[in-house]
């Protein structure tokens, strides 16, 4: 195929193990070729923190110097390669905005995730606070924001942070959703039982052969303020209180931190709730296939991945009754006040018996939706984008 159009995508440091940016920008390298564009990677190595674990202490700041200081040259050299070249440069995290300064003179764009760090380092969001360096650098990040010649934002409610924030038109913005990055589907329980025993063996009970799973809800996600778990737990306590024979719960991501565990030794919660913190992407679409529902009660978020991860598994989804979770989950999904748990545990208990008749249309609905955020659509969106960028008069 003769391409006519050529994309360099800037991914992430890899020491950073951000696996979710990393998997964008490979989603991107591997389909856009069959939409025309040829496709390059690009991204900064390890040169001053070669040899160095995930960076800590003096490894971080090496780790800075790789990004800031080594990298840049490797991008500008990168251009003047390509001067015969209808190059569009696309830097995949908005978090490496930072590089449009060295693009001012090159067709270029940034997908904007969300907005939460900024805001956070403009003293936006009280919640979190951010130390003196990060405030620094997320003003670097906002000014190469501002710098970019277009933004994708992955949802309206990431686009209206984007805007409010840098004071970009909207004419320099476009919404395209994110795709999913890994092929997501209802399993078998025949198929899932032997993955989730190997992750989590307190749900399966029985010996191989008559094995039954044990009733279950999963909830996916880190320990950052935004992603509300403790929030989660109160809620689930509440569930626990109102419903007999509640299901376990299983909270698949980073290990809970000491305010979350004080809370189920507090509350008698330590057997109720099961803990997956190592989850390759075949084991997490067996739970979603065989959990009861998946509940997302963030606070706050750029798009929500999990949401359409487990609807495309046929899983119910409990989420918060907010942008971009709105978005995000459509009419399939059940929406909560994440602050008021005993309606949060309600809603749930309702869901959880619901017939077998409503839960199998919320299943097919739940399918249809996610179906709208498909791969195709994300990486035709780029393409068509990038040729904008390249016939548009600057």
């Amino acid at each position: 195929m003769n391409h006519k159009v050529k994309v360099l995508l800037v991914g992430n440091y890899a020491p950073d193990q951000q696996e979710s940016m990393q998997r964008f920008s490979n989603v991107l390298l591997h389909h856009l070729p069959a939409t025309g564009v040829a496709a390059e990677l690009l991204r900064p190595q390890p040169v001053w923190a070669r040899g160095l674990a995930r960076p800590h202490g003096l490894g971080k700041w090496l780790g800075y110097m790789d990004k800031l200081v080594w990298f840049p040259r490797t991008l500008k050299q990168r251009i003047v390669n390509a001067t015969a070249e209808r190059l569009v440069v696309h830097i995949c995290d908005h978090s490496n905005a930072i590089y449009s300064k060295y693009l001012t003179h090159t067709k270029h764009l940034v997908t904007c995730h969300d907005m939460l760090a900024i805001r956070s380092g403009a003293g936006l969001i009280p919640e979190n606070r951010t130390s003196r360096t990060g405030r620094i650098y997320q003003q670097l990040i906002l000014s190469g924001l501002k710098k970019s010649r277009y933004v994708a934002c992955v949802s309206k409610a990431t686009q209206t942070d984007l805007v409010e924030t840098t004071g970009l038109s909207l004419e320099r913005t476009r919404v395209i959703y994110n795709g999913l990055n890994f092929e997501y589907f209802p399993v078998l329980e025949v198929d899932a039982v032997p993955l989730i025993r190997k992750v989590c063996p307190m749900l399966v009970a029985g010996e191989r052969g008559s094995s039954v799973l044990r009733p279950y809800i999963v909830h996916v996600g880190g320990n950052q303020w935004y992603k509300n778990r403790l929030g989660l737990l109160r809620a689930y306590h509440k569930l626990v209180k109102i419903m007999p024979r509640c299901p376990l719960l299983v909270m698949v991501g980073k290990p809970l931190d000491s305010a979350m565990r004080e809370f189920l030794q507090a509350n008698g919660l330590e057997h109720l709730v099961l803990e997956v913190t190592r989850c390759g992407n075949e084991t997490l679409r067996a739970l979603f296939s065989m959990a009861s529902t998946m509940l997302f009660p963030s606070l706050m978020e750029g798009f929500g991945w999990p949401i359409i991860e487990a609807q495309a598994c046929g899983c119910p989804v409990v989420t918060t009754d907010r942008p971009p979770m709105t978005e995000v989950g459509g009419t399939a999904a059940v929406y909560i006040n994440p602050r008021n748990y005993s309606s949060f545990a309600q809603k749930i208990k309702d869901l959880l018996l619901e017939s077998v008749q409503e839960r199998d249309s919320r299943a097919r609905e739940s399918l249809l939706n996610a179906s709208l955020f498909s791969t195709d659509a994300m990486v035709a969106g780029y393409a068509a984008l990038y040729k904008e960028l390249l016939t548009c008069v600057e």
